[in-house]
């Protein structure tokens, strides 16, 4: 075996906090958590990881609301510290 070449390791897949098979069939199929999560896209994927474990955390519709705020005033936040 030719030790000059390194063997080919696989990239790391990237490892969620909560069910994202779960949650990528709520944001299709569940109108109200497709919108916020389509809102919270143009924050960035860290802000709709946010959302999808807050709402997965407690799998109430009663909180969407509540939960989106917080994270849109985060995105906002951070936002304003990068300028």
């Amino acid at each position: 075996m030719d030790s000059t070449i390194e063997p080919v390791r696989p990239e790391p897949t990237k490892r969620y906090s909560y069910d994202r098979a779960k949650w990528d069939v709520l944001v299709e199929y569940d109108p109200d958590i497709g919108r916020i999560a389509q809102v919270l896209k143009a924050y960035g994927e860290k802000y709709t990881d946010q959302f999808a474990s807050a709402y997965l955390a407690i799998s109430d519709k009663s909180y969407l609301a509540v939960i989106a705020q917080k994270i849109i005033a985060t995105g906002k936040q951070d936002a304003a510290q990068k300028l």
